[in-house]
């Protein structure tokens, strides 16, 4: 099922646009194929019967997301993203209005 551009928006904004995968803000500003990008992760992969439910779904960076589809362990993909410097900062927060918060 593919979700609607509100139905992102509103698990981003459940999930306070935190990377689920690391932790780490995301970058709601980025577009993909930008590392930092948003996306919508599954949390029980649909190949492991994990469905379209919105509590099955989490905000995750893209980069996250595509490491953890190509490891599953997320420790795994935790310590790969390190070694790959892909450890960045969190970028800035930003309020409803898009202004960076300090």
């Amino acid at each position: 099922m593919a979700l609607t551009r509100k139905q992102k928006q509103a698990i981003y904004e459940r999930d306070g646009w935190t990377c689920s995968i690391c932790g780490k803000r995301v970058d709601r500003e980025a577009k993909a194929p930008a590392p930092l990008s948003p996306s919508i992760d599954h949390r029980l992969a649909r190949s492991k019967r994990g469905g379209d439910d919105p509590a099955n779904l989490a905000c995750a960076h893209l980069a996250c997301n595509i490491d953890k589809r190509e490891h599953e362990d997320i420790g795994k993909v935790r310590r790969l993203r390190r070694r790959r410097g892909l450890d960045l900062p969190a970028p800035p927060l930003r309020g409803k209005d898009g202004q960076r918060l300090t």
